[in-house]
């Protein structure tokens, strides 16, 4: 009755090795863990404009942002979070500076500086 089982044992493991690869890749299954990482990645690339631009703004409302823009432009890309201020290079919720934000602040910041300290007026 059962005489050709070899032949069945190799189709299942080969489907339940390639089953994955379908789901995820063919389908866009991904698991909960998956999708919300995903979900927190497009989220902070929605944000991150919105609130490089708030950055700047209140950046430029410091009594002394003449002279910080002046070392802002001088300083290295990993000293920037320190110059403009973690608290203003922090997403909403987050509980440490964000990269992507420091870098489009400085960006934004450096790019006129005249504008950035006039933003806050």
């Amino acid at each position: 009755m059962f005489t050709n089982v070899k032949p069945f044992l190799k189709g299942v493991a080969i489907t339940a090795a390639a089953m994955p690869f379908v789901l995820v890749f063919g389908f866009n299954f991904f698991t909960p863990s998956g999708a919300e990482a995903l979900a927190l990645a497009r989220a902070e690339q929605m944000a991150v404009p919105l609130a490089a631009e708030l950055c700047a703004i209140k950046f430029g409302e410091k009594p002394d942002a003449s002279t910080q823009t002046a070392k802002l432009a001088k300083a290295d890309s990993y000293e920037r979070g320190g110059i403009i201020g973690p608290e203003l290079v922090t997403l909403p919720g987050g509980r440490y500076p964000n990269g992507a934000l420091i870098d489009a602040c400085a960006k934004l910041i450096l790019a006129k500086p005249e504008k950035a300290a006039d933003l806050g007026k």
